[in-house]
């Protein structure tokens, strides 16, 4: 392959299309192949039809799509539908894709199952002792022997502040 990429220039009139928009699905192989790994995440916010949810279900890459026009969904789902993957497993092989497929459905996290989370509490309250006995043990280092000269911040909202430690 050469720098340029004559094999993904098409013409507007020659090559079928399924929507008005609709990427050269070689050009975004390309792409997609260059910028991501297998399993990374790829997002469309401008779905069209579906042709980077598609290349990106081909090489084994996760994604997100969305479109405003339900026209352009439609097409979406039809064409990941219709499209076939060596490597799905037919629920019901002797039905073909109408049968559906395996698959492993994660859960819904919120915001609330994350703030209610009981393990947290346990990380918490098995860590926190430490880090207050290590925060206890630097304090009591710098009033017994303050810095001479104070400590200058580099970074952050107090960026250029100078600050006496164990004053």
């Amino acid at each position: 392959m050469s720098h340029l990429w004559d094999d993904t220039v098409t013409s507007g009139f020659s090559d079928k299309k399924v929507y008005v928009v609709q990427t050269n699905p070689i050009a975004l192989e390309r792409c997609l192949l260059m910028t991501t790994d297998p399993g990374d995440l790829v997002f469309d916010p401008t779905c069209g039809s579906g042709t980077t949810a598609f290349v990106a279900e081909k090489w084994g890459r996760r994604w997100i799509t969305c479109d405003t026009s339900r026209v352009a969904v439609t097409l979406a789902k039809q064409r990941l539908m219709t499209a076939s993957y060596d490597y799905f497993a037919l629920r019901y092989p002797h039905e073909g894709l109408r049968g559906g497929f395996i698959y492993k459905t994660v859960p819904h996290v919120t915001l609330k199952s994350i703030a209610n989370n009981p393990e947290i509490d346990l990380i918490y309250d098995r860590l926190h002792p430490g880090i207050n006995a290590a925060l206890g043990d630097l304090n009591a280092a710098l009033t017994a022997e303050p810095p001479a000269a104070p400590f200058v911040v580099t970074e952050g909202v107090r960026k250029g502040q100078k600050l006496r430690l164990g004053a």
